[in-house]
């Protein structure tokens, strides 16, 4: 008798023997899935890469990373007819959902037999190595002789799986428990499938299934072997972008059954696959299987992150950095990731991005400091286009920093997160990328540029308002001090307020030691003058200046940054004069020029040597300038820190500041300045 013949008349008899007996017994009926794992000698355990990891392991759904579909048929041995569809849907980079539906069917003209299972899975990464799954499996089977019903049977069963990918690279491992356990009568647990027939007791229909499986990749070539019951191996080439051909073997370890050999072959495209397996048995006839396979590549990043860099972040700079500068920064092309460096000119940083698919695409990239962005992230580009197979430097636009961000005191280093987003199509998955960047406390600045100085400047902090308002409103003038430009009269009384601010040299030159410096903003500054014990409060170049500017622009006095050498000192604005009118009043050679107009220079560290010595000095010191900014410019680039600080009421020394007054009069050169100043005010 023929293999074919024999199997029809097994399960003939069982199902007579059924009718028989007055009761159906439920049939041991589970076969194989998954085309190219029968292609592969029936494994797939460690890496699937088909949606039947439904079937084969659980614990691998989220390692397809793609909207998966698969379905086959086959006619198994010429007897029954066998369908299978499957898909896995991907919740996140770290969950997926899945679902598969197997059915079987004989029937001819004496009986008929059908068996459905449906399974849900659950498949979650653990850690990044480490990926779990549990499904649930329900069974139906109906049976009928001679076109009389024999009844059905129905279940539950669970399964579970696990798949590690140890810090070996190319290698996969899995283990799967299928058909775990089942709940019988009454509440009771048992191993394997159970069913509960039709006015009978509950059988079970298929034991325990424990397998374990190694896959390795490697080039072109993937290689499988896996234990259950016995030894199965199997190995696939991709001999070309769009085909695959592959072979395996299962050698049982149960007396009396042969070895088993299957051929397979896969042709490809960009989102699917057509599967093609023939398995040939000792005793049975060769069996083919058709299927189809889709993989849709939402889940596949939208490109990949092969370089990124986030420059030092400096917290009084927040307002700049929330502003896409004018003239944005253009992204460049790069030949190859070996020339990735870690320094960039770019103000915020930038990443290196590879497209490696088939088609352009639109990005835009978050980015996460914890604590200091806020939970949602921050967009540092709002979308580039990136064409197929093209590399590109991409700079970061803006970063919006949290007020938490505002109020750190002190630098530290914190982790950088970012995730690059398909524009077109947000659900896809993200490339990711991390690193680290350091913040610096609000007092700390690099000031590569004497612009940023700026930023300091606190004109609308209400303790610098207080403080410059009352003394501008409490001070007197007398001659010849009235002939003075209103804009002087009153830089002279501010900086008669402070000459209790004494100085100390700067052990940061700008540009000199690109060491970070430590600034005072105003109100901190201003609030010593009063409270200080035993001593002055003390400031460098950058702190005095930082704080004379701050005053004046409080009473609307436009002021300026100058930067020397080994120095930064500022000027005042005369109060629009030009420099026709300097000359005509005989003062061009006590004035700077500065957008056509005359301005007086002042050496702020020479607060305690009053008003007109600084004057001068700072006259000296114009002559060796390389780089000057008015305030006002500087804050359209840099804006102006929003820090808060706790208003005071600071006392204003009215005496001591008329004496200081006074005192400039004693200065000779001073004396003709505001000579020559009076009479051309007559003129």
């Amino acid at each position: 008798m023929d293999p074919r013949t024999a199997l029809r008349y097994s399960v003939l008899f069982a199902l007579a023997w059924c009718a028989l007996s007055g009761r159906v017994a439920a049939v041991d009926a589970e076969i194989p899935v998954g085309v190219r794992s029968l292609g592969m000698g029936r494994t797939g355990i460690a890496s699937p890469g088909r949606a039947s990891a439904m079937s084969l392991n659980v614990g691998s759904l989220t390692s397809l990373e793609a909207y998966s579909a698969e379905a086959f048929t086959t006619d198994l041995f010429g007897l029954i007819r066998g369908n299978y569809l499957a898909a896995v849907v991907p919740l996140s980079d770290s969950r997926a959902l899945g679902f598969d539906w197997n059915r079987l069917d004989y029937e001819d003209t004496e009986l008929g037999f059908q068996q459905n299972r449906m399974r849900a899975a659950y498949g979650f990464r653990l850690h990044e190595r480490l990926g779990l799954g549990a499904g649930v499996n329900y069974r139906t089977q109906s049976a009928s002789l001679d076109g009389g019903s024999l009844g059905g049977a129905a279940g539950w069963s669970a399964d579970l799986g696990l798949q590690w990918t140890p810090p070996v690279e190319g290698l996969t491992v899995g283990w799967s428990v299928r058909n775990w356990m089942s709940n019988t009568s009454g509440g009771r647990w048992r191993s394997g499938a159970w069913m509960r027939v039709e006015n009978g007791e509950p059988q079970r229909v298929v034991p325990r299934l424990r397998v374990f499986g190694l896959a390795y990749e490697r080039g072109d070539t993937t290689a499988r072997l896996e234990w259950h019951e016995g030894a199965r191996f199997g190995v696939e080439r991709q001999v070309a972008d769009w085909f695959a051909v592959r072979g395996g073997i299962v050698k049982p370890n149960v007396d009396g059954e042969g070895t088993t050999f299957s051929l397979g072959a896969t042709g490809q495209w960009r989102w699917g696959a057509v599967d093609y397996a023939l398995v040939i048995s000792p005793d049975l006839p060769p069996t083919s299987y058709f299927g189809l396979a889709f993989g849709l590549s939402y889940r596949i990043p939208p490109v990949i992150v092969e370089g990124v860099v986030v420059n030092d972040l400096y917290v009084a700079l927040r307002d700049h950095y929330a502003r896409i500068p004018q003239g944005r920064p253009r992204a460049r092309s790069y030949e190859s990731p070996d020339a990735f460096t870690r320094q960039t000119n770019e103000r915020l940083g930038e990443l290196w991005l590879y497209n490696p698919g088939e088609e352009s695409v639109r990005v835009r990239v978050r980015l996460w400091i914890d604590k200091y962005t806020s939970g949602s992230g921050t967009e540092v580009v709002e979308a580039v286009e990136i064409e197929a197979g093209q590399r590109i430097i991409v700079p970061m636009q803006k970063l919006l920093l949290s007020d938490t961000a505002a109020r750190l005191t002190e630098g530290r280093r914190a982790e950088v997160r970012l995730e690059v987003i398909d524009v077109e199509r947000s659900s896809r998955r993200r490339a990711l990328a991390t690193t680290s960047v350091t913040l610096h406390g609000r007092n700390e600045m690099r000031l590569d540029d004497i612009g940023k100085l700026a930023v300091f400047i606190t004109p609308r902090d209400e303790t610098v308002q207080a403080f410059a308002t009352e003394v501008i409103q409490t001070t007197t003038f007398t001659e010849p001090m009235n002939g003075l430009p209103q804009n002087a009269r009153r830089a002279m009384a501010l900086f008669a307020a402070l000459k209790e601010v004494g100085y100390q040299s700067d052990p940061n030159l700008p540009r000199e030691s690109g060491t970070i410096d430590a600034i005072k903003f105003p109100a901190e500054l201003l609030t010593t003058l009063r409270q200080e014990s035993g001593g002055k409060p003390v400031g460098d170049c950058d702190d005095s200046t930082v704080l004379m500017c701050a005053l004046l622009e409080a009473v609307g006095i436009p002021t300026a940054l100058i930067q020397s050498p080994k120095h930064v000192f500022m000027a005042f604005d005369v109060g629009g004069m030009s420099l026709d009118e300097a000359q005509n009043r005989h003062v061009d050679d006590a004035v700077i020029v500065l957008d056509g107009n005359a301005w007086v220079p002042l050496e702020t560290t020479f607060l305690a040597q009053g008003f007109a010595s600084a004057w001068r000095e700072g006259l000296k010191q114009w002559q060796s300038a390389v780089n000057v900014v008015t305030t006002r410019n500087a804050w359209e680039q840099y804006d102006t820190a929003l820090t808060e600080f706790t208003r005071r009421q600071l006392p204003v020394a009215q005496g001591e500041i008329a004496v200081r007054i006074d005192e400039n009069a004693q200065n000779e050169w001073f004396r003709d300045v505001v000579a020559r100043f009076t009479a051309g005010a007559q003129r």
